[in-house]
């Protein structure tokens, strides 16, 4: 299982596209970021993000979540 606070370093990074500018913006190491991610990877059986060595992109799965996020977010600000 994972937490809101987790969702929230999700959302960080996918409108950072950076796990380290993520880490920055919430006083947590890049490192920390990665292993929140790779939780709620591991705990889904998929790839949230496309990597390479400087940027990360959402993959199509990565997309359905955050779209799922803004979704859940609305209904709870309504």
């Amino acid at each position: 299982m994972y937490s809101v606070k987790d969702l929230a370093v999700f959302i960080r990074a996918a409108h950072s596209h950076s796990f380290a500018e993520a880490a920055s913006s919430l006083g947590l190491t890049a490192s920390a970021v990665g292993k929140v991610i790779q939780k709620i990877e591991d705990r889904h059986n998929v790839r949230l993000f496309k990597r390479n060595t400087r940027n990360i992109f959402l993959t199509e799965e990565g997309e359905i979540l955050r779209s799922e996020e803004r979704r859940v977010g609305k209904e709870c600000r309504s």
